[in-house]
């Protein structure tokens, strides 16, 4: 698959690659591969960490994988979401997005 992008969208393109050591193209798709997540998962927010691009609930310092594994550890979404006081529908979004990304989740 082929873009056009516009001049201005292209050259921000090549300066975020060259910061941090990408091709355009690797760079470029992972920002569509991002746009569609977002799309997907509102709830969702993608970071730069030390460890890389880390999936956190939007607006909270709480990371997906840590929220999955608190309901692996044998919580339950509703007892998780009372405690910290979210929308049961957040938590469950949060689950979502470790299902459906739980490879990249889980290393």
């Amino acid at each position: 698959m082929t873009l056009r992008l516009p001049v201005e969208v292209a050259q921000g393109v090549e300066r975020l690659a060259r910061r941090f050591g990408h091709r355009p193209a690797q760079l470029g798709a992972r920002l569509v591969e991002e746009g569609l997540r977002r799309r997907d998962f509102p709830q969702i927010e993608l970071r730069d960490t030390a460890g890389g691009r880390v999936a956190y609930l939007a607006g909270t310092r709480f990371a997906v994988y840590w929220i999955a594994q608190s309901i692996r550890d044998g919580r339950t979404a509703e007892d998780f979401a009372r405690q910290y006081e979210f929308p049961l529908e957040r938590i469950q979004g949060a689950l979502a997005y470790a299902a459906a990304f739980r490879t990249e989740i889980e290393g």
